[in-house]
């Protein structure tokens, strides 16, 4: 079987793990300050906290977004249920908004009624990213980006999650790199970022201490326990050194499809993802968008030993969402999630690996 995924092996993983357990090091913040500097000096990362992972990451933005006094916000409904349950758990009322199908990114033309205390949140999307120039021209209270998916991605050469008053990423195992589980908070302002390390700390003001401008904590703010360990810090630190060979592999596979499926574009079998010139992706996912049965199609992939994926379950008309009075009508959302297919994509791939699925494509339309 051609796994739909596997995380990258990196070859210090085992050696950073060990050090931990040889020294008992586990609060040290040996392997937490390394990330910290490899995000600041070769990424270009700012104003950041390592959390556990983006959905700890996304429930900070939402508490400081509760603090500011949003009531609202403004998200798609195809996106993870860790986007839509952070602002709940913040109560914090939610709008589904429809998707673009060219890019699966939130349709921002559709956006209507903006109020005072409404908040917006993008969702970037697979390769691509929500047209941010056009986001900041509706001037909401605050801005949000999602972009668990989009670690290194840029927009208009700037790294997608800082152009927002918060930012999320997402290091779980499905994604390019991985800390087993983990996640990236960003704040625009460091005044803000003050603010999340309270959250951050479990409601306390530790973090002057640490900066010695305190000589004892207390409880200052509603929070969590969001830090990363000091383990999934050495597995992140492990795959940074080695993304540029990561990201070389995914990209050339990526080519591989966009090359492989291009007859069957230009013969409208199939539609893939639109990406704006002024991302430069990641290359996280490949996907593909049916004009027939979906179940025929995976079927057949399964058939032929390649697993695919479906992507998400709208959150608007999932179970819960109904539960909650959020079903309302997503015409394109309803539409095109029943649609699309991602294709494996990921560095376990052989050169046959990506032959062969691109040969059964072909052979299943043509």
């Amino acid at each position: 079987m051609i796994n739909f995924h596997e995380s990258y092996k990196s070859k210090n993983t085992i050696k950073y793990l060990e050090r931990v357990v040889n020294k008992n090091s586990y609060l040290n913040n040996y392997f937490r300050s390394g990330v910290e500097e490899y995000l600041s000096d070769k990424f270009g990362y700012k104003n950041f906290l390592l959390t556990h992972s983006a959905t700890a990451a996304l429930e900070i933005a939402a508490i400081l977004s509760e603090h500011k006094g949003i009531k609202r916000v403004m998200l798609p409904s195809y996106t993870f249920s860790s986007t839509a349950n952070a602002f709940l758990r913040s109560n914090t009322n939610i709008k589904f908004c429809d998707i673009h199908q060219k890019d699966f990114n939130i349709d921002l033309s559709r956006i209507k009624s903006i109020k005072a205390r409404d908040a917006l949140c993008l969702v970037h999307y697979a390769n691509s990213a929500s047209e941010i120039s056009y986001a900041k021209k509706l001037n909401f209270n605050i801005l949000i980006e999602d972009a668990a998916q989009s670690f290194n991605a840029k927009y208009d050469n700037k790294l997608l999650g800082t152009f927002g008053d918060f930012g999320c990423i997402s290091f779980h195992p499905t994604k390019n790199i991985h800390s087993g589980f983990g996640g990236l908070f960003i704040s625009k302002s460091k005044a803000d970022l003050e603010r999340a390390k309270y959250i951050y700390e479990r409601g306390t003001d530790r973090s002057k201490v640490v900066a010695g401008l305190k000589n004892k904590y207390e409880w200052v703010s509603t929070g969590s326990s969001f830090e990363m360990t000091e383990l999934s810090a050495a597995i992140l630190l492990s795959q940074l050194e080695d993304y540029e060979k990561i990201f070389n592999i995914r990209k050339e596979i990526y080519n591989s499809y966009l090359k492989g499926f291009s007859d069957l574009v230009e013969l409208k079998h199939i539609e893939i993802q639109e990406i704006s010139k002024r991302v430069s992706p990641n290359y996280h996912a490949f996907y593909i968008l049916l004009r027939g049965n979906r179940n025929k199609f995976l079927d057949y992939m399964k058939k032929n030993g390649i697993q695919c994926y479906i992507g998400y379950v709208p959150l608007h008309n999932s179970k819960y969402g109904r539960s909650k009075g959020l079903d309302i009508k997503l015409p394109k959302t309803e539409r095109y999630s029943k649609l699309i297919v991602r294709l494996p994509l990921h560095t376990g791939l052989s050169k046959n690996d990506v032959k062969k699925t691109i040969k059964k494509i072909n052979n299943y339309f043509l």
